[in-house]
């Protein structure tokens, strides 16, 4: 092991005298490699100040990103996307990514003030306990608890769960597809305008959170009713917005496709999040 360590070492001393790239051996003239993007080799890279000035570095830079992209989600729609578009994608950050990092603090926080989606939650709505006892019945077919049957489900529920909401993203940017083919643009453009769109409705809820908690979570009745028209008299006209300042189209043309967009994206969120219960059961049901 030490020999290979060594051996290693050597061989990297090497590629530094002759500015040969470590990964794909091109001659190196600068400070990455030409070919595949490389950082030219350095021993000096690896000590403590080096290390730990790049580390912060990075997490800065990783932040700055972050805290710029969610400023001008809220104060400019479709500044974000036309500027990821442009190109200019360094000051950003990525759609995917940041939608998915959107995701998982939105649920990590809202699981707070009401049921984590699972099976339990379903139980404990059935009054009249026929979704309980097909449960029992599948349990004692598994030779399994009731409790232990549940674990499962909420385990693969979950993970429908999760890959549900990048096929409602893919959707979304499916319908802004079909509603704008004239414009002649690539799917992944739809797709950026998406994920952008969508990381912003789910800030919305993470904004949500603490009036939620402020009101006595869990919320039911009315005043639920009047915290969701307040998020869609937000969300719709956000969309709106961004939709009109990216392809320019009249006042009317734009509203009636924001709603249909819009709506067929609440609507598949529906239907897949069904489908993930149904998915669990099934993929339960079958596993041996």
């Amino acid at each position: 092991m030490a020999a290979t360590v060594q051996g290693s070492a050597a061989v990297a001393e090497h590629q530094q005298e002759a500015s040969k790239c470590p990964t794909c051996s091109e001659t190196i003239t600068q400070q990455f490699c030409p070919a595949c993007g490389e950082q030219k080799y350095d021993r000096h890279n690896f000590s403590f100040r080096h290390f730990a000035r790049h580390a912060a570095h990075e997490l800065l830079e990783f932040d700055s990103k972050i805290i710029r992209t969610v400023r001008y989600l809220f104060t400019k729609p479709a500044f974000v996307t036309a500027e990821y578009l442009a190109g200019k994608r360094s000051r950003y950050a990525n759609p995917f990514r940041f939608y998915v990092l959107c995701f998982a603090l939105s649920t990590l926080l809202t699981s707070s003030y009401r049921s984590v989606l699972d099976f339990k939650t379903m139980i404990n709505a059935d009054k009249a306990g026929v979704f309980n006892r097909a449960l029992n019945k599948l349990a004692k077919h598994k030779g399994v608890s009731e409790e232990v049957l549940i674990e499962h489900l909420n385990e693969r529920l979950h993970f429908y769960y999760e890959g549900s909401k990048i096929l409602n993203a893919l959707v979304m940017a499916s319908l802004l597809a079909i509603f704008y083919r004239k414009r002649k643009w690539y799917f992944g453009e739809h797709a950026v305008t998406s994920f952008y769109f969508l990381s912003f409705t789910l800030l919305l809820a993470i904004v949500k959170w603490p009036f939620w908690l402020a009101l006595g979570a869990p919320i039911q009745g009315a005043t639920a009713y009047i915290l969701s028209i307040i998020f869609l008299a937000i969300a719709l006209p956000y969309l709106w917005a961004t939709l009109r300042q990216l392809h320019g189209e009249g006042p009317w043309k734009t509203a009636v496709k924001s709603v249909l967009v819009y709506g067929g994206t609440q609507l598949t969120i529906i239907v897949t999040t069904i489908l993930s219960f149904l998915l669990a059961i099934v993929h339960t049901g079958l596993a041996h």
